[in-house]
């Protein structure tokens, strides 16, 4: 099973829609050139994350992503996470989930001036000694989206790397 987000709405004034979102990682940026098969893989093979007011992506072991599976190497990885939101939305933190457990939480790292704001965290990870683990990242943002998403909080989450032996 996959996270998705979706906003599904029967009232407009109450639960407006678009909250969450989920991005999926088609390896273009132009829309254009998506298709329809495009989009089924990337959903059905948890290549996405998820957000609402913040966008993740997470750039593994020879670059791999949410929904891959890579060996684990000698059981040491490194993982870039990158967080973005624009200039009205605080984000703070990133919560690394290793098999379920949060293992460390730390702060979000900006990366120089402009209207929107960048974080990159560089995240060096043990993982345990099993013959598979899974790692999940969640950013989260301080007070809420108003004035697009009164009430609703900022936040961003990945869909797991796995790590075999």
């Amino acid at each position: 099973y996959w996270a998705v987000g979706s906003g599904d709405s029967h009232r407009v004034r109450s639960a407006p829609i678009g909250y969450p979102r989920t991005y999926l990682q088609l390896g273009y940026d132009d829309p254009k050139l998506a298709s329809g098969s495009d989009v089924r893989d990337a959903v059905k093979q948890g290549r996405s994350t998820v957000g609402a007011g913040l966008y993740m992506t997470v750039e593994g072991p020879n670059g791999s992503g949410p929904g891959d599976t890579v060996p684990r190497g000698d059981g040491t990885v490194d993982i870039v996470v990158t967080t973005q939101a624009p200039s009205w939305v605080a984000a703070d933190a990133l919560e690394i989930i290793v098999d379920g457990e949060t293992i460390a939480t730390e702060p979000l790292m900006p990366m120089g001036p402009g209207p929107a704001q960048v974080f990159v965290n560089l995240v060096t990870l043990t993982l345990p000694d099993k013959p598979r683990s899974w790692v999940v990242f969640h950013a989260r943002g301080m007070g809420d989206l108003a004035p697009v998403q009164p009430g609703k909080a900022s936040f961003a989450a990945s869909n797991p790397i796995f790590f075999i032996k």
